[in-house]
Formats: structure tokens, sequence, C-alpha cells
């Protein structure tokens, strides 16, 4: 049995994946982003994959202008446009995301939209680092 996929997103022929390796009975091992070529789908190939070692999980994620925005531990921007080779450009921490696994991320513009189970967090992506510019709980 492989490690658990949470979310898939295509774009240009390729497959992304946030996935979560873990160890048997222990901390994961790490957080991934994986690039699937699937212009085959009867023969899909491994492109490339960004990934960050830590206790969290892998969550949702967005793809615009050739960037993932993808909750790895915390927001990770990876520039997709080489697939073989993905490549962080900006993290924003993992801190107030919760259960990360149940969120969502949409980005609009330079503005990047995360949603857990209790908050709206707004961040601004201003090219090599991501600061946050508004938090707001959800209420319902």
């Amino acid at each position: 049995m492989g490690p658990p996929c949470y979310n898939v997103f295509v774009s240009g022929g390729v497959a992304y994946l946030t996935v979560t390796w873990r160890q048997p009975y222990g901390p994961p091992d790490a957080n991934l982003l994986e690039a699937i070529d699937v212009t085959n789908p009867d023969a899909p190939k491994f492109r490339g994959s960004y990934g960050r070692e830590g206790s969290n999980w892998a969550g949702g994620f967005c793809i615009s202008n050739g960037f993932a925005y993808a909750i790895l531990g915390g927001l990770c921007i990876v520039d997709i446009r080489n697939p073989s080779s993905p490549t962080l450009r900006g993290f924003y921490p993992y801190t107030g995301f919760l259960y990360p696994r149940k969120g969502d991320v949409f980005v609009s513009g330079d503005l990047v939209y995360v949603a857990d189970v209790s908050h709206l967090h707004v961040l601004r992506f201003t090219g090599l680092t991501t600061q946050a510019s508004r938090h707001w709980p959800l209420y319902r």
C-alpha cells in the first residue's frame, strides 16, 4: 500500500499530488508535492517532487501561473514551470493552520487564501517570501 494522497490537480498534462510518506509507527518522513506526467494515461510517468520533512501533514493546494501553493508543513510556494525540478520560492509557517488535510487553498492575483476548519488566512505572495496580511476566524 502506498502513501496517502490528499489532493490532485491536473495542469498541462501533469497531475500534481500532495502526499505524506509515513513510517509505520512514527511521525511522517516527508510531505511531498509530486508531479506525474499523464499525457499518456495508459503509462503515467513520475516527473519530479518537492518535499519537506516534518511532523505535519500534507494538505490542500492550488496551481496558478506556474506555481503550486501547497500545504506541506506550512504554505509552500513551489515553482512548477519545470515539473521535473520543482523549486521552493516562498514559505509561510504552519502556525495557526488547523487540520490542513481538511483545508483548501485558492489564489487570486498576489493573494493566497487558506481555509481550515476554523479560520480563513489571507496571505500576500510578494515574490520570495510570504507575509500574513490578514487572518479572520470563520463564524457560523
